[in-house]
């Protein structure tokens, strides 16, 4: 966000086809990701990651072997996009400069590089080449509770300064707080702000992937990567949670979400995931009375 607006500009990236397919083993075929990149594109999603969970060239013993490859994937999604932009990942140490150049001549448009926290020198050889091929590229600093909101914003700079549009934490062990990510976000952008993007790539560990990302906007980011990790547990949205987390911050401020007209609508998951056939959870009942209530009267 630049000093002239009053809310974040907020973009999204989905990253079922990417992310989530470490929860399938890296099963997905081409026709999945081509029906699921497709209706995305249709939803008006702005970008869409597909490949290996672990990112371009990972397919291996070591990372696991997936049942198609990269270019089989990223030409399905190719085939169905016509708006969205195709992401990759790309990992330095794992995926090699042809495997980005490979991406660039399938279509890709959008590249993270993605490092630790504190080895941001190791990418700038491939954000560079990205640049060169004529992809946008974010980088990623993975782990971010490791160090401190200062040292995140200078190894953020050395990402911008080698060409990345963008530079996200993704909290690959989902350890931080809403604090936290305030306090790095906020130092990113004291570092960078104007020149590129900053966001989050949140996860779940903590039931705090939809508060941090939160968080992140109201630290006036203008990027939000990995909103759809939270999705990847049975039941993201617990009311229980919702009631709890408040009590835990230092001001102690009532919560607005437990209150009953909160929401218009929501969605509370009642079988177990899957492809298909899944069973009924009798449990989750109650849970739907509950967040009946959230809504109010019809």
């Amino acid at each position: 966000m630049n000093e002239t607006t009053t809310a974040p500009r907020v973009r999204l990236l989905d990253s079922t086809l990417r992310d989530g397919s470490h929860a399938i083993r890296h099963r997905y075929t081409p026709e999945q990701v081509e029906l699921v990149a497709g209706r995305l594109d249709e939803a008006g999603m702005p970008a869409i990651g597909v490949g290996h969970g672990d990112g371009l060239g990972a397919s291996s013993i070591q990372y696991m072997r997936s049942a198609h490859t990269d270019d089989e994937l990223l030409s399905a999604a190719r085939r169905a996009i016509r708006s969205a932009r195709l992401a990759v990942t790309f990992q330095p140490g794992i995926g090699t400069k042809r495997q980005l150049e490979r991406a660039a001549e399938l279509g890709a448009d959008l590249v993270r590089i993605a490092t630790h926290c504190t080895e941001a020198d190791i990418a700038t050889q491939h954000i560079g080449l990205s640049r060169d091929l004529g992809m946008d590229v974010h980088g990623d600093l993975m782990m971010p509770h490791m160090t401190s909101p200062e040292k995140i914003a200078e190894q953020a700079r050395i990402m911008v300064d080698a060409g990345a549009t963008g530079v996200h934490i993704m909290d690959s062990a989902g350890a931080l707080t809403m604090d936290e990510v305030k306090a790095r976000l906020a130092a990113m952008l004291r570092e960078f702000g104007g020149e590129a993007e900053a966001g989050i790539h949140a996860h779940q560990n903590l039931s705090l992937a939809v508060a941090n990302t939160v968080a992140a906007t109201q630290a006036t980011t203008v990027s939000n990567k990995g909103p759809l990790h939270y999705l990847r547990t049975q039941n993201p949205l617990n009311p229980e949670n919702l009631a709890v987390y408040p009590k835990r911050l230092p001001t102690n401020r009532p919560n607005p979400y437990t209150q009953p007209g909160a929401f218009d609508q929501l969605l509370c998951m009642t079988v177990n995931p899957g492809w298909g056939g899944q069973s009924f959870l009798p449990h989750t009942l109650g849970k739907v009375q509950r967040l009946r209530t959230l809504c109010g009267p019809e």
